[in-house]
């Protein structure tokens, strides 16, 4: 009778990717905040000795942490649940987790409302290197809501090798090096931003790091002209050439384009802060750049409801009208976290 280590070992490899893969890892949600449970999948190293040693290879492999402190204990929250980052572990220091590939400190040194005394503890939690780009895009929309935010901020990255044995040598490949490093282009205009390492970084991915994040962000001019240029050949896609899904993916781009995010029914809208200027140049010099944001709010809402209309008729149209004004901020209500996983579960992968 076949049994499963009687199956070729690339067919259990296979097996092992399918079941340890992150995509595969299901995703719990309490209220809004998104975590990982891992414990099922982790179940397979439990079966025996030959099964625990070839899925751990597979899942160190697969999975790649990140550790991050921050001096905030509500960021996790405003993490998990406005920027909808999946936590793996929620308070890393209360488990003693130490295999994470990149390390991410931030500090604010010149912010005083934060206690340093005997009760003050940083937060910090783990994530996969998967939902990096949804960290740092959240972190960048917090920048652009709270302007200046960065300028107070300083930032560590530490890359690991965590799996290597004190005598080996220490190697992070590059392809996974950029991974984790690379996302970072986003975060801006920081107080200080050190990258260091066992193993160093390789000099190529910190000079394209470097370089990218010199390079400047769109001023709000900008922003919202090239909304409007999106909102424009969606209307020609729409009235001229009736191509109605080709319309809603530019009025997309056109709302991302001024910081307003689509989530299915949701429209996230950051950047208030950005927007209130008055605008210098180009076709909206000297207006309010909240106000030239809300009429193209407002005639992107009534071109998509008319897009739907095309689409499916007027049933569609009128249910779409009834959640196109509810755009949702950054919510305050606090949620209490009780993952339905268990907390050592990941003790198994050492």
């Amino acid at each position: 009778m076949a049994t499963f280590l009687s199956l070729p070992a690339e067919i259990r490899d296979h097996i092992y990717s399918y079941i340890l893969h992150p995509s595969s890892i299901p995703q719990g949600q309490v209220y809004d905040f998104h975590y990982y449970n891992y414990k099922p999948a982790l179940q397979l190293l439990l079966v025996n000795r030959q099964t625990h040693e070839e899925a751990r290879r597979t899942f160190r492999a697969l999975n790649h942490f990140v550790s991050i402190e921050t001096p905030w204990p509500e960021a996790l929250q405003h993490i998990a649940t406005d920027g909808k980052v999946p936590i793996v572990i929620d308070n890393v220091s209360e488990l003693g987790f130490t295999d994470q590939h990149l390390s991410v400190r931030i500090s604010s040194p010149e912010l005083p409302h934060i206690d340093e005394g005997d009760n003050y503890r940083p937060r910090k939690f783990l994530i996969l290197s998967d939902d990096l780009t949804k960290f740092t895009n959240m972190w960048y929309y917090s920048n652009l809501t709270h302007l200046r935010l960065n300028s107070y901020l300083a930032v560590n990255l530490h890359l690991r090798a965590p799996y290597a044995a004190d005598h080996d040598e220490k190697v992070v490949p590059k392809k996974i090096q950029q991974k984790l490093l690379l996302p970072f282009i986003r975060v801006k205009g920081l107080r200080g931003f050190t990258v260091s390492g066992d193993p160093k970084p390789y000099a190529s991915v910190l000079k394209q790091l470097k370089d990218e994040q010199e390079q400047p962000e769109p001023t709000p001019e900008e922003c919202l002209q090239n909304a409007t240029s999106f909102k424009d050949r969606g209307d020609e896609a729409l009235f001229k050439n009736g191509q109605c899904e080709e319309a809603l993916r530019l009025y997309t781009e056109a709302w991302k384009a001024m910081h307003i995010i689509v989530d299915g029914r949701v429209r996230n809208v950051y950047a208030d802060a950005f927007f209130d200027c008055e605008l210098r140049g180009g076709v909206f010099d000297r207006k309010y750049g909240q106000r030239v944001r809300l009429v193209l709010r407002i005639q992107l809402v009534a071109n998509t409801v008319l897009a739907y209309n095309k689409m499916e008729g007027m049933f569609f149209s009128s249910f779409l009208f009834s959640f196109s004004f509810s755009f949702s901020l950054p919510s305050e209500q606090t949620y209490i976290f009780d993952p339905l996983f268990c907390k050592g579960a990941l003790a198994f992968i050492r």
